[in-house]
């Protein structure tokens, strides 16, 4: 009489493989390969390293000027950075919307903007600067506040260059 056994790696009637990944040997973020009485771990995609870890998809930049990556398990996203927008990511004009108050000029900047009082103003609110108000026409002169600019002209009953009394 005789018996047969299986041989090893093999179980059963008849004999099968024995999976040597049922346990789930390898550790986390591995992945498990069986072998013929015997199995190895490896790093699962997107993971390297002992122990396997993260890959930084993000590390090699690959995203283009103006966007943010953001690393996932085995890809990443770009998207716009804050303050910019569209394909390729563009810069938002924030004063677009015509954000300042009259006689204020808007300047874009990256995800903000300012208001600064227009040529010729000043304050809060902005209102116009008096430029006559330095006193600065020569004598018999009267001046004339404009925008962003002053005129003098003859004072009644005077004319000239100077002006001078009237005859």
């Amino acid at each position: 009489m005789y018996t047969c056994a299986c041989s090893a790696g093999f179980t059963g009637t008849p004999c099968a493989d024995i999976d040597e990944c049922a346990s789930t040997p390898c550790m986390v973020n591995e992945d498990c390969t069986n072998g013929l009485n015997m199995y190895t771990c490896a790093c699962s995609a997107g993971f390297t390293g002992t122990p396997c870890a993260d890959i930084d998809e993000c590390a090699s930049t690959p995203c283009l000027v103006n966007e943010d990556c953001t690393n996932g398990l085995n890809m990443y996203t770009c998207a716009c950075s804050a303050g910019f927008t569209g394909t390729p990511c563009a810069d938002i004009d924030e004063c677009a919307s015509t954000p300042c108050l009259v006689n204020e000029d808007c300047t874009n900047g990256l995800n903000m903007y300012t208001c600064a009082c227009s040529a010729g103003f000043t304050g809060t609110p902005c209102a116009d600067i008096d430029e006559c108000a330095s006193t600065p026409c020569l004598v018999n002169e009267d001046c004339t506040n404009g925008l962003n600019m002053y005129t003098c002209a003859c004072s009644a009953g005077f004319t000239g260059t100077p002006c001078a009394v009237q005859r």
